[in-house]
């Protein structure tokens, strides 16, 4: 196999604890021709030194100069990428010492994707947990994206020509789930898929930027998500709005809410059905599937009561 240049992206904001880890498993790969891409949010610790100490001439810093956010930092990464693929990588996981081989490998043997992903394991430091994921194929994803996301961000390497083809980038104003909406946009345009294997290790149990923003900002992500769900049922032309896009939204959550009228949810779940009966956009066995399968997510993440 050719070895075409892979730039790995990892945006970097008061790592200290992790990025040396992060940098050396990267580092370790069995893939070589690589560009490893850091670009530093404006932290406070010692992170910056620390990646400033490896000596590697595969790795470049871009230091923002202040904290400009995830969205923002995601875009310089798009933007300063070179070569053919870029991989993503957050300052905190590890990869499979294979994880780069086998993502350029798998592009490079089927080059109408233009990005994939993986299976993943989270980790704590001491135990680990396998997360495999419902959907693996190009279509299989393009219709969970309407309920949820599935793809593991930091686990996901992307065609680079393709990016820039559709012209994607990062929403500046999701300060959260900025991924979903990328990846929902894309599979609007291109094809995704996931390879069936845990090639990345997916840190939990610490203080982040993200945990502290499920506590801050609850309302704002499910809000941003709601935008992501609209743009999605705007674009397939799903005829669902007003009340009843506001019971999808409630419904397709992973955080715990209250659906009280059962009736608009099953009219919901109905014009899901139909929709695609009478459009064909998607396989209507394979559509059904994965509509069952999102609604067992939706039941177990919401508190039902009829009615009253």
């Amino acid at each position: 196999m050719s070895e075409p240049l892979v730039t790995v992206f990892i945006p970097v904001f008061n790592c200290e604890n992790y990025i040396r880890d992060c940098l050396e498993s990267i580092l370790n790969q069995t893939y070589k021709n690589l560009d490893i891409l850091l670009v530093d949010d404006g932290s406070t610790d010692r992170s910056v030194e620390i990646i400033k100490n490896f000596s590697d001439p595969r790795i470049r810093l871009i230091e923002n100069g202040e904290n400009k956010g995830i969205p923002y930092t995601r875009n310089v990464g798009l933007r300063e990428a070179k070569g053919k693929y870029m991989a993503i990588m957050d300052s905190d996981d590890l990869s499979d010492p294979h994880r780069i081989e086998k993502q350029v490998l798998y592009l490079e043997k089927n080059p109408e994707i233009d990005a994939v992903s993986s299976f993943y394991k989270m980790f704590n430091g001491k135990t680990e947990k396998k997360v495999s994921l419902p959907v693996t194929k190009p279509e299989e994803i393009q219709i969970y994206l309407l309920f949820f996301n599935p793809i593991a961000n930091p686990a996901s390497m992307v065609r680079l020509d393709a990016i820039r083809k559709y012209n994607m980038n990062y929403n500046p104003d999701y300060f959260v789930s900025q991924d979903y909406d990328f990846w929902a946009r894309l599979s609007m345009v291109g094809k995704i898929a996931i390879i069936p294997e845990y090639l990345l290790k997916y840190r939990i149990g610490h203080e982040n930027i993200t945990k502290k923003s499920k506590r801050d900002h609850i309302d704002r992500r499910k809000k941003i998500i709601n935008n992501i769900h609209k743009d999605l049922l705007d674009h397939y032309q799903i005829p669902i709005k007003g009340h009843r896009l506001d019971i999808f939204n409630e419904f397709f959550s992973y955080y715990y809410g209250s659906i009280r009228d059962l009736s608009v949810l099953t009219e919901v779940l109905h014009t899901l059905k139909e929709w695609n009966k009478l459009q064909g956009i998607f396989d209507r066995r394979l559509f059904l599937h994965i509509l069952d399968q999102s609604i067992i997510i939706g039941l177990s993440n919401q508190q039902i009561k009829l009615n009253q």
